[in-house]
């Protein structure tokens, strides 16, 4: 039976009338190439009742990238944004789920806003806008493009970490790059898994958790199926949802009993 993974929805609000998303590229990964049954987390789910909930439902979660900037003067410590775009309540989300996910040790793979609410949940900060900082190169694209193209393979990134080395095999990977932001101060809790040839951290584990728990800053799910790298990703982060799925699923075994000649009268 296939895992059951979580993708974190985004809030969209169109003529006054609240919408929850999910990109259907993150779907289409994690029913194909994990290998799971993906459901989508609404942004309504931030009681902690209801979190408890989900986590005896999930196998795994995608913290699913979108457009919106986080607005971390929800998160204690962190930089105040500037006004940009907000989503308060996929930021309530992530608040609500990303510490006891790991703590429950089910599988997490954070992308792009996924990855920054993973490092914000944990202590980090973010640069608002890489480009004004003058030492990063540009990361988020050429708007005038179709999505598709901007989408393609644009830089390398320099492999780091031993567990993004053992998922892709190799010391130098070439990812594309659509983001205005990074992490500024990598949270306590992470471990540097790649870096850009700017030296901006563009992949992150979680050593301390009890599962898979992978964050990347680019968007494997776009060209998944045709991209070894990204195919990989999602491949190892779907077997480690029916790790837990096996674990969590499996059966109590009965107590052994003793043959009644070998029972103390």
């Amino acid at each position: 039976m296939r895992p059951i993974i979580g993708v974190s929805a985004s809030r969209l609000t169109n003529e006054g009338v609240d919408y929850d998303r999910v990109h259907c590229r993150y779907l289409l990964a994690a029913y194909e190439l994990a290998e799971g049954l993906p459901v989508i987390v609404p942004s309504v789910v931030t009681e902690d009742e209801a979190a408890a909930n989900v986590l005896q439902i999930l196998d795994g979660l995608i913290l699913a990238g979108d457009c919106a900037d986080p607005a971390v003067e929800q998160f204690e410590g962190a930089q105040r944004a500037s006004a940009d775009r907000r989503d308060p309540p996929r930021d309530r989300l992530a608040l609500s789920l990303i510490p006891s996910v790991l703590e429950a040790g089910i599988p997490v793979l954070a992308i792009c806003q996924g990855l920054h609410e993973l490092n914000l949940s944990l202590g980090g900060d973010l640069h608002r806008d890489l480009a004004s900082e003058g030492r990063f190169v540009r990361h988020h694209g050429d708007a005038a493009l179709a999505r598709d193209a901007r989408c393609r393979r644009q830089h390398d990134l320099h492999v780091t970490g031993s567990l993004l080395r053992g998922i892709v095999g190799k010391d130098v990977i070439t990812v594309n790059s659509l983001h205005r932001r990074g992490l500024r101060t990598v949270a306590p809790g992470l471990h540097v898994e790649g870096t850009a040839p700017d030296g901006l951290v563009e992949a992150v584990s979680v050593p301390d958790a009890h599962a898979f728990a992978l964050g990347v800053l680019w968007h494997p799910e776009w060209h998944a199926q045709g991209d070894e790298v990204s195919r990989s990703i999602f491949c190892s982060f779907g077997a480690a949802c029916r790790q837990h799925r096996f674990k969590s699923r499996e059966p109590a075994k009965p107590a052994r009993r003793l043959p009644r000649y070998l029972k103390v009268r």
